[in-house]
């Protein structure tokens, strides 16, 4: 199994995914955790986020699928950023910034 190369933030953040409307639960420089009320029905997936007052859209991959039950939705995705942008991987830093400062 694949180890992760980033390690996550917890963030709470609203989210899109292929349009629908989901809850981001952690971020790294190239993957996030969602939950999500309903599956997306392809692999490959387009993701809308503001961070630090910039909205992204990016495009990822679902590398995995839990079920859960709880108030952010049902379904937890992890979802690999392909190619994240500059931009994308500065905000995620400035996030990091103070976590990283304790």
């Amino acid at each position: 199994m694949e180890k992760r190369r980033e390690k996550r933030l917890k963030k709470r953040s609203l989210i899109k995914v292929d349009d629908k409307a989901g809850m981001l639960l952690d971020i790294s420089e190239d993957g996030i955790k969602v939950a999500l009320p309903s599956l997306p029905t392809h692999r490959q997936i387009r993701i809308s986020l503001q961070l630090e007052g910039e909205e992204f859209n990016l495009s990822g991959t679902i590398r995995w699928i839990k079920k859960t039950f709880s108030a952010h939705g049902s379904n937890e995705l992890g979802i690999r950023i392909e190619d994240p942008p500059p931009t994308f991987i500065t905000a995620v830093a400035r996030i990091a910034g103070p976590i990283i400062a304790q």
